[in-house]
């Protein structure tokens, strides 16, 4: 594994959430995250995520920032660059309290072993 906390294996985007598998190099098993679509969708405007720099027929920068809108996002960005962008997503806000969680489950593991 990498020095990220986790890797994303996918993600289903849903309705109203997006549902992260990440795996964990500690852990055995894969661990689902449901991250808010709409806090997601917002938190990549807030950071001009959606802005991309325009580029003419001969494939160089104009210099000039467009945006895409949202359906573009999803449409147009291939899945690395989505998962990094959830990846920093879920450090960032701590999306579910995730690292919460897993500790506890660790925790709970470890407290089982105890003897």
């Amino acid at each position: 594994m990498n020095n990220n906390l986790f890797l994303i294996e996918e993600f289903r985007k849903q309705h109203k959430h997006i549902l992260v598998v990440a795996a964990f190099e500690k852990l055995t098993d894969c661990v689902t995250i449901s991250v808010d679509r709409r806090a997601f969708e917002q938190w990549l405007d807030d950071r001009d995520r959606l802005e991309y720099e325009e580029v003419n027929k001969l494939g160089e920068e104009t210099g000039r920032i467009l945006k895409m809108t949202i359906n573009q996002y999803w449409e147009d960005l291939d899945n690395a660059e989505i998962e990094k962008d959830l990846y920093e997503y879920i450090v960032i806000s701590g999306a579910a309290n995730v690292f919460d969680d897993i500790k506890n489950d660790l925790d709970d593991i470890l407290y089982d072993y105890q003897d």
